[in-house]
């Protein structure tokens, strides 16, 4: 079994953290049915893990039986992107970033200074606090129950701009229809 699976598996027999996954990260892993069909230009297998609510969904790419296969993000709109180097990643930035993909804009936007990218997570958690109060006992909660340390915000919006940045053309996703994805930032 693949460090992936052991992961899931992990999520998937603990509710309460699969719960808290899916409502502050949005990160469901019921929800591994993507909204269409897509294939990868090098032909690199795609495998649905996780979902959001606004029908994106997180694939593991490559052959299953490797143990650190990066993690694509596909939204429901045409634009994908890769979000981490493996499971592992994904899954703390989803739970250390709940609103990675705005971090994510932000960064982009910025000049990828170390005060700019604290400016940028800074706003984000605020708006995420308002409405999850105890959003840092939930995370905490999360982590350690599936055995996991946070690194702080700022490394994880550094890494997870590294990892979407470094999306080429082999990593845009093609819908049914033949039309590529877009980069999502």
């Amino acid at each position: 079994m693949t460090y992936a699976q052991t992961l899931l598996d992990r999520i998937g027999g603990n509710p309460e953290v699969a719960r808290l996954l899916a409502d502050i990260a949005d990160f469901d892993i019921e929800r591994r049915e993507p909204v269409e069909d897509l294939a990868l230009p090098g032909g690199d297998a795609l495998e649905p893990v996780a979902g959001d609510a606004g029908g994106g969904t997180y694939f593991l790419v490559g052959d299953s039986v490797g143990e650190h296969r990066p993690v694509l993000y596909a939204d429901s709109e045409g634009g994908a992107a890769l979000v981490a180097d493996s499971l592992t990643h994904a899954v703390e930035t989803v739970l250390g970033l709940p609103s990675w993909r705005d971090c994510l804009n932000l960064a982009a936007r910025s000049d990828g200074s170390e005060e700019e990218l604290a400016a940028a997570v800074e706003e984000v958690e605020e708006e995420v606090g308002e409405d999850i109060p105890d959003l840092a006992e939930q995370r905490a909660y999360a982590a350690a129950a599936l055995g996991l340390r946070l690194p702080p915000a700022v490394d994880l919006l550094e890494r997870l701009y590294d990892t979407a940045s470094r999306t080429g053309p082999d990593h845009l996703p093609i819908n049914p229809w033949g039309d590529p994805y877009e980069l999502l930032f």
